[in-house]
This record gives C-alpha cells, sequence and structure tokens, in this order.
C-alpha cells in the first residue's frame, strides 16, 4: 500500500520495527503457550475440566494485571516491556518444577505469566501513544493486530508440536528463549519521556476509563462485543455438534477460517485510513453481528461465511479500541487506562464463556446466536447513532 497507511510508512516510524520484532517472539510464547500448556494438563490427568481451568488460570492473571499500573506509569515503558518479559521468562522456567512436581502448580504459574503478560500489553499501548504520531496510531496498531493474528494463527500448532516432538520441557525452553529475544530487542528501542503521575485521588484505570465519556462509551461498545465473543465459545461446538453434525475436532476449521479473515481484514488500507475509534469498532461490530445472522441459515456454507466475517470484525473492535484508549489517555494515565481497557474486556469475555456454557444446557444454539446478533447490532446502532449525532453537531 502506498497512501501512507501501509506497511513502509508504518516501518519508518522510529522504534516501531524493532518493537514489531520484539512483539513477534514475545507474542509467539504467549500464544503457543496457552493452548499447549491446556494440552498437556489433560494429557497428564484425562481431564477436561482440569485443562480448561488452566485458560482461567490466564484470565485470572489478566483481569489483575490493572494492579501494577501505578507501578508501571512511573518507569520508563522501554525498561518495563524488558522487565515484564525476563519475570515472564522465570516464571514459564518455574513450570519446570510443575512437570515433576503437584500438577496444582500449573494454575498459579499460568496466573503470574498471564499478569506478566497483560502488564507488558498494557505498557506496549502507552509507549505507543509516545512513540507513533497521531495520523499513524490506527495503521500501527492495525499492523501490530495483524502480527497477532499470524501468530494466533502459527504458533497454537508450533506449541502443540513441540510437546509431541519432545515434552513440556521443550515447550518452556522455546518459550523462555523466545521471552528473552523480545527482551533484548526491547531495550534496543527509543526512550521516551516518563510524566510524572498526577495525584490519583482514589481512581486507577477503571476510575479514568469510566469517568470520560468517550471512553466509557466505547468501553461498553468493546465489553458488547466481548460478551457475544465469550459465548461463541460455545456457540462453535453447538452449530458442529447440533446443525453439522459432524466431530468436535471441527472447531479447528472454524478457527482457521476466523484467524485467516482476521488477518486479511487488518490489511485493508480504506479501513487503516479511518482515524476515527468509535467509527472503527462500529465496523467491527456490524461485521459480527452480520456474521452471528448468517450462522443462523441452514446448511455448511453459512457457518464458514459467519466465521469470514466474524474473523474480519473482531480485530477492528480491538484496534478501535486500542486507539481510542492512545487518543483518550494522557501520557501520565495512558498505560494505566489501557492495562484496565485490555482487562476489562479479559473479564468480560471469560465470564461469558462461563455464562454461555451454562445456558447452552438448556437453549437451543438458534436462541444464543440470535441474542449475540441482538447485543451486536444493538451496539452497532449505537455507535452509528453516536456518530451520526456528532457529525450533526459539527455541522
Amino acid at each position: 500500500m502506498a497512501d501512507g497507511t501501509g506497511l513502509r510508512t508504518v516501518l519508518r516510524v522510529p522504534g516501531v520495527p524493532k518493537l514489531l520484532t520484539a512483539q513477534t517472539f514475545t507474542v509467539f510464547g504467549d500464544t503457543a503457550l496457552i493452548l499447549t500448556l491446556a494440552v498437556w494438563v489433560e494429557n497428564r490427568t484425562g481431564n477436561s475440566s482440569a485443562a480448561s481451568m488452566t485458560i482461567f488460570a490466564f484470565a485470572a492473571g489478566v483481569v489483575l494485571a490493572p494492579s501494577a499500573g501505578g507501578l508501571v506509569a512511573r518507569r520508563a515503558p522501554r525498561r518495563m516491556m524488558a522487565l515484564a518479559n525476563l519475570a515472564a521468562t522465570g516464571v514459564v522456567l518455574s513450570l519446570l518444577a510443575a512437570d515433576h512436581g503437584p500438577l496444582w502448580l500449573v494454575y498459579p504459574i499460568s496466573a503470574l505469566y498471564a499478569f506478566t503478560g497483560s502488564v507488558s500489553a498494557g505498557v506496549l499501548v502507552g509507549y505507543l501513544r509516545e512513540l507513533v504520531p497521531e495520523p499513524l496510531r490506527v495503521p500501527v496498531n492495525a499492523e501490530f493486530q495483524s502480527l497477532h493474528q499470524l501468530l494466533r494463527l502459527m504458533s497454537p500448532v508450533a506449541g502443540v508440536w513441540l510437546l509431541a516432538t519432545g515434552d513440556i520441557t521443550l515447550v518452556v525452553l522455546v518459550v523462555a528463549a523466545s521471552l528473552v529475544l523480545g527482551a533484548a530487542l526491547i531495550t534496543l528501542g527509543p526512550d521516551v519521556g516518563v510524566v510524572p503521575e498526577p495525584e490519583r485521588r482514589g481512581r486507577g484505570g477503571y476510575g479514568v476509563l469510566w469517568s470520560d465519556p468517550e471512553l466509557r462509551r466505547i468501553s461498553l461498545l468493546a465489553v458488547a462485543a466481548g460478551a457475544a465473543q465469550g459465548f461463541a465459545q460455545t456457540l462453535g461446538f453447538l452449530v458442529i455438534q447440533h446443525s453439522l453434525h459432524r466431530a468436535a475436532e471441527f472447531i479447528a476449521v472454524f478457527v482457521t477460517i476466523q484467524s485467516v479473515a482476521g488477518l486479511l481484514s487488518t490489511r485493508i488500507g480504506a479501513i487503516r485510513r479511518i482515524a476515527r475509534p468509535e467509527l472503527l469498532v462500529t465496523i467491527g461490530l456490524l461485521l459480527a453481528g452480520a456474521g452471528y445472522a448468517v450462522i443462523l441459515l441452514p446448511g455448511l456454507s453459512p457457518p464458514l461465511a459467519a466465521f469470514v466475517l466474524v474473523g474480519a470484525g473482531l480485530p477492528w473492535i480491538r484496534i478501535g479500541y486500542t486507539s481510542a484508549l492512545q487518543q483518550r489517555g494522557t501520557p501520565a494515565t495512558a498505560t494505566g487506562v489501557a492495562l484496565a481497557g485490555l482487562s476489562l474486556l479479559s473479564l468480560v469475555q471469560t465470564t461469558f464463556i462461563a455464562v454461555g456454557a451454562l445456558l447452552g444446557l438448556f437453549v437451543g444454539w438458534r436462541i444464543l446466536a440470535a441474542a449475540m446478533v441482538v447485543v451486536l447490532l444493538s451496539a452497532a446502532g449505537s455507535g452509528v447513532r453516536h456518530a451520526g449525532l456528532k457529525w450533526s453537531r459539527a455541522r
């Protein structure tokens, strides 16, 4: 793309190429470990519930990340990201003890690993706010999300292959090496000034998130998407079982289609040129809502098309929300607000995974899908109305 929003333009921003390379190693470690650890626990116990608990342990660590907001806001982001990577390395190496000790150690280790990773992700949002000129924040965020989508597609397969080839020791050593390489590359990035944190007056990142009307509005839109996506974890299996009448392993087809669609959607130059975060989130909600509406149609083709639309929409919700956190935050509050916003999405999605699994026992999958359509399109309608109101006022 030669329109000023493509990869070449992004790579000309000082520090961004090094951060993208560093994130390649860091995100590879994260995405490879989560699924692989669940598979390893199931292999050891033969218990799917024990394996699922590792996912909830990761979610718990993410939710606790805002507690570090005050600490990281007072320190150079480059240093904090590198330290978070090194701390995550120590945590992941402790899995070697769990391999020869009691299995319950996996759960606190998973939570600690997710905590350090979430702190690093929140610091990255604030770091990019200071590093990247405002007109390029959406394209830069899109590039990082594109990288995440690519690694989400490849890393779990690599992690499971490493587990099958060797054992958990090989997985741990590869993930630890990737985190150390990521930390080393982060230290090569440019420094940005650390603004003294203002008096908090009892308000952390969540307080700032709620007190800013624009941030509150876009957070509620993102929460609607997170809730629907939590339901989707159950919906995919229900569609496979009751509509397509296929084995549960067919879920891998849906996940692959969704990831590829997400990767390709982040390359669309026309969307990258949209500078308004709320509009990006609204576009994502419309695509995802349309996808879950299509899934209600009979046959195999509609679910496949549905996951293309959902996969295309979800990254833009994340890109728009991240851009809003940067746009509405200040140099002193951006990291804390980012930690709160990202952990809020994780909390909502994890909660609704459990709610969706429970509802799936009592209601049909079409009712669940219809509820998701209503939530997503209602949220999108709210975004459209607000955008129209702002446009009419501007006139």
